[in-house]
């Protein structure tokens, strides 16, 4: 795209922009009512009230998704800067298919969050406003177009994840890992602002469409390998890429369960779509100054991934492991230069939420009282004891493996295959290498449900599902992981349609 181009994209008015961005004020506007009825009415800080709430919650969440889907195919860029012609914030069909993911994320975590914060007792006022301002840093992330605007929407997505991981007071781990989480974060935003400075020194500019269609300065290409240097960096310690991700396996494990299953899927998605906004699409033409270091960061993450987690015998630090792990196989989408390896990295992660949701939800609900950590221990014979819970978490463990009859399968099957086409077979292979070495660590719970024996079992292994929002939430993650393991057509079909009115 010319510099011409660029000033003449036509205005778009206010109105239409705040349309455009109506998920964003959706949720906005479910904050100020979740503020109001915590202040206002006692009664849903109770046991007996604490479903009005997040019932309210669920429906705003709801409605932000009609909204989304009501955007779909009709506004390829939106212009929020009119003085410039040049968009801050920009939605076309891809952004929508990631707010759509981040919000199914939401409304999981919402209802899964009513259930595990009155067994634990958790009633404060802050929970779901800061839940919800997270995700709205999110969505604010995915139509993000400029540097600044992504910064600030990445601080908006972390500063509440800080507070949500250290809100079981009673709980010391949990103040423990909201500590390290924050100080290891706020050193990860120097990193990444001073990343921002160097390119804008690179381009004279932070707007994503005017650095596509500009040129670099004098001494461009030194402060843009030193730019993207530091902005990767930033951007490794989100997504926990090695050598970036010994936060994870403490934070995990500290923060209450359904904090973490939030965290390991909405903080992903969010960041992988920017990434490919600022890297795929925004730099394509610079592709030598980010590609390898990116490609670097995937391979060594995928190794030392599942090196850490081989050894694990606590669910929560074996699932923080294979969250990295994870993070390494989304990167081989995101070397390839073809826009629709970046649709099935939406497909990979749609697959991976159900699987790390449903899984944090059996995990929830077998700690006691919502203070500890489960261990392979704690699970031998669950399928006899609980069989619902059993066979659901070997769902989850098969797709997070990758194995056929699930939604991962296919997940890593288009993403690899693309990477091939792409001319990454090395990355590839390895990638399938460290998929087999992952399949021991997933078997080891397999095995501890199904042929080890508790010898003393709990109340907390004989009851059933406490709730019907649980049972609603497994058969979400369920009937998504196996109906899209076995027919990924119409999904499929959903992403390649996303790609007709992204702008080239």
């Amino acid at each position: 795209m010319t510099a011409e181009a660029v000033l003449t994209v036509p205005v778009v008015h206010l109105r239409e922009w705040w349309v455009a961005f109506a998920p964003g004020i959706v949720l906005l506007l479910a904050v100020i009512t979740q503020l109001v009825l915590e202040l206002t009415l006692p009664y849903v800080r109770t046991n007996r009230g604490a479903w009005v709430v997040p019932l309210i919650s669920s429906l705003f969440v709801l409605w932000a998704g009609v909204e989304a889907v009501k955007q779909w195919g009709r506004y390829p860029t939106l212009p929020v800067v009119p003085e410039r012609g040049s968009p801050v914030l920009a939605a076309d069909n891809l952004t929508l298919l990631f707010v759509l993911l981040l919000l199914l994320i939401l409304l999981m975590v919402t209802l899964m969050s009513h259930v595990f914060n009155v067994r634990i007792r958790l009633y404060e006022a802050e929970y779901y406003p800061l839940l919800f301002l997270s995700v709205f840093g999110m969505v604010t992330l995915a139509y993000s177009r400029d540097l600044v605007v992504t910064f600030i929407a990445i601080e908006m997505l972390s500063l509440p994840l800080y507070v949500l991981v250290g809100l079981n007071v009673d709980y010391l781990k949990s103040g423990e890992a909201a500590l390290k989480y924050f100080l290891l974060g706020a050193f990860a935003s120097g990193f990444l602002v001073m990343g921002i400075a160097l390119l804008y020194g690179t381009f004279g500019t932070l707007n994503y469409q005017e650095m596509a269609a500009g040129t670099m300065t004098l001494n461009g290409p030194a402060f843009l390998m030193a730019g993207v240097a530091l902005v990767l960096m930033g951007f490794a310690f989100k997504i926990a890429l090695v050598p970036f991700h010994v936060w994870v396996p403490d934070v995990y494990q500290g923060s209450p369960s359904v904090v973490t299953g939030f965290m390991a899927t909405g903080v992903k998605a969010a960041l992988f779509y920017a990434l490919i906004s600022l890297f795929a699409q925004t730099m394509a033409d610079y592709r030598s100054y980010w590609v390898l270091p990116v490609a670097a960061f995937g391979a060594l993450t995928m190794v030392v991934g599942n090196l850490m987690a081989i050894p694990q015998t606590s669910l929560k630090r074996l699932l923080a492991y294979s969250s990295v792990v994870h993070a390494g196989y989304l990167t081989v989408g995101l070397v390839v230069p073809d826009r629709i390896a970046w649709g099935y990295i939406w497909f990979y992660l749609v697959a991976y939420a159900l699987a790390v949701l449903g899984s944090f939800l059996i995990v929830s609900y077998l700690e006691p009282e919502g203070k500890g950590d489960v261990s392979l221990d704690d699970i031998r014979g669950l399928a006899r004891t609980n069989p619902y819970a059993g066979y659901a978490m070997t769902i989850f463990m098969v797709s997070l493996a990758g194995l056929p009859i699930s939604m991962g399968f296919f997940g890593k099957l288009f993403l690899f295959v693309e990477a091939v086409h792409a001319g990454w077979t090395w990355f590839v292979v390895l990638a399938l290498v460290a998929s087999v070495f992952s399949v021991y660590y997933y078997l080891k719970v397999i095995v501890a449900m199904f042929m080890d024996v508790k010898l003393v079992e709990t109340e907390a292994y004989r009851k059933p599902s406490p709730s019907r929002l649980y049972d609603l939430v497994y058969l979400l993650t369920l009937v998504g992981t196996l109906i899209f393991g076995v027919v990924p057509g119409p999904v499929v079909e959903l992403v390649r349609e996303a790609f007709i009115r992204i702008p080239l």
